[in-house]
């Protein structure tokens, strides 16, 4: 009977121990792994998720997939001279306005009035149904015309007009499917006080809905 309790307690030792063991050599180290895998794929992941920002701009949006064969080629052909954006029922087309007017004014220039052919000529073979003109501004006041332009609300206001009025006159768009809207700088692109950023929030926005 003694020796059988010496037996059981031994072979309760050598369980205790091979426990012990497999806890620290096994488990342990195991845990370990898992915890290195983990970081690992959280590394992993960040770094796909900014290389997919990265890519962003360059890869076709769901809705482009999705339009018919006319606006596609229209797309394709605007996006060789502009940057062109799909955004559900809608297309956008973004021109900083640096391209567009002469310095700190309304005035187009001769590079504007080609780029805004160039842009009204694809247009015009969209079955749209309007064309609105968002313009914006940097987050400079007017320095110069303060009687005409005593905010920059009133220099997107004019300058959207005159846009209008030339793919009008010029272009022959039709009136009733053309209109503009001025934001001044209260919806700027990048919330950055330089001049890099400035020159980004200077834009007119060219929003074909059809």
């Amino acid at each position: 009977m003694k020796f059988k309790n010496i037996l059981l307690f031994l072979i309760f030792l050598i369980l205790i121990s091979l426990l012990i063991f497999g806890y620290f050599f096994v488990v342990v180290p195991l845990q370990l792994e898992n915890k290195d895998l983990k970081r690992e794929n959280e590394f992993l992941v960040l770094k796909i998720s900014k290389e997919l920002e990265n890519l962003n701009p360059m890869k076709k949006d769901t809705f482009s997939l999705n339009l018919p064969e006319p606006l596609l080629k229209a797309k394709e052909e605007l996006s060789k001279e502009f940057k062109v954006i799909s955004e559900g029922s809608l297309m956008k087309v973004i021109i900083p306005t640096d391209e567009i007017f002469l310095p700190g004014n309304y005035v187009i220039s001769k590079q504007g009035e080609e780029k805004l052919s160039k842009l009204a000529k694809i247009i015009k073979e969209f079955p749209y149904k309007e064309l609105e003109i968002q313009v914006h501004t940097d987050n400079i006041p007017v320095q110069t015309k303060k009687d005409l332009f005593p905010t920059n609300w009133e220099l997107s206001a004019r300058r959207g007009t005159e846009i209008v009025r030339f793919l009008i006159t010029k272009e022959n768009i039709p009136p009733e499917r053309i209109y503009t809207s001025a934001f001044g700088d209260s919806r700027p692109l990048v919330n950055e006080n330089t001049k890099e950023a400035r020159e980004k929030n200077r834009r007119a926005e060219f929003i074909i809905k059809f």
